[in-house]
Parts: structure tokens; C-alpha cells; sequence
């Protein structure tokens, strides 16, 4: 999930737009499980997987964003979902014609 400082989601980046199916698509070493408490990634252990989010449209103020990433092993999940949050907050830069994040000035 991705979010501004304000607290409420921007997107979620599988739950949203077919993201289960995009980021399994990148190999076959990846699956989607439907089992309950909910829909997830079965990612193989110590696999690597490059991947790009995709573009969200929206007009962003510059500011501080959260990426949340919640994970889990295998038998936590089975366990009913008890999973590992992980938070990433980065401040969004935009060049001066305001279209560009991140980029270098």
C-alpha cells in the first residue's frame, strides 16, 4: 500500500489494477493463493525479483510518502494472517515544472 502522510491510501499496489497477476507474470517461480484470511503472493524463499510499481495518476503535493509492505511466511499466513509490516517513507521531490518526482536538481 501507498500512502502521503495524511494517512489514507493512495493504492494498493495488488489488491488494485490486477497487481497479483502483473507481479506473478514476472516468473513461474511465483503463485497467487486465494486461501483465506486473504489473497497473497506466494513468493519462494530466497528468490529475487526485480519489478516496477506501476504508474499512479493523481496530482501529488510534494511531502513525505509511505510504501507498507506486509509479509509473511507461509505458516503465518496459514496461522490467519500474521504477518510482518515493513515501512518505507521517502520525501517526494518534483523538478521545477512540478512533473517529474525525483528528479535529480
Amino acid at each position: 500500500m501507498i500512502g502521503p502522510p495524511t494517512g489514507e491510501v493512495i493504492e494498493d499496489l495488488l489488491h488494485d489494477r490486477d497487481g497479483f497477476n502483473y507481479y506473478a507474470g514476472l516468473s513461474s517461480k511465483l503463485a497467487v493463493t486465494e486461501k483465506p484470511p486473504q489473497k497473497a503472493l506466494i513468493w519462494p524463499g530466497r528468490m529475487w525479483q526485480t519489478a516496477e510499481f506501476p504508474p499512479i495518476t493523481g496530482t501529488f503535493n510534494p511531502g513525505l510518502y509511505s510504501l507498507e509492505v506486509h509479509y509473511a511466511f507461509q505458516k503465518g499466513h496459514e496461522l490467519g494472517g500474521q504477518y510482518r509490516v515493513l515501512t518505507i517513507t521517502d520525501h517526494l521531490d518534483l523538478d521545477k515544472d512540478w512533473k517529474h518526482p525525483h528528479a535529480a536538481r
